[in-house]
């Protein structure tokens, strides 16, 4: 659900409506390697105004669901969500680097908006 608000919302420009509402945007710049001035919106609505990778949540969440299917008599299976665990903490950590170099007060904007990049609470 959280990729289909993300693509919903970039295919209408942000006409369409994100649990029932107007969708609430971050307006921002950033200028591309070839020099060009490019403007973005970023989406603070819906489950991208929960964490700012809530799609990587999701994720995690279904890695789990595998591993807890799998009961609980060998550690075996749950190496899978340790496994995805990381891969996406580490995807998380370079997007948001990757992002703040882009957007700069932008992204900082965007960021006190949005507190969380993964678990809402939590990280």
């Amino acid at each position: 659900m959280a990729n289909h608000q993300k693509d919903l919302f970039r295919r209408t420009d942000g006409r369409c409506l994100i649990w029932g509402k107007k969708p609430k945007v971050i307006e921002c710049s950033y200028t591309s390697a070839d020099g060009q001035k490019h403007h973005s919106k970023l989406l603070v609505s819906g489950f991208w105004g929960v964490a700012r990778h809530f799609n990587y949540t999701g994720d995690l969440m279904g890695s789990l669901a595998y591993c807890l299917a799998c009961g609980g008599g060998h550690l075996l299976p749950y190496f899978y969500i340790i496994y995805m665990t990381i891969l996406l903490t580490h995807r998380c950590l370079r997007d948001e680097h990757r992002c703040a170099n882009k957007y700069g007060r932008d992204w900082e904007r965007y960021s006190t908006s949005v507190p969380y990049r993964l678990l809402p609470g939590v990280f």
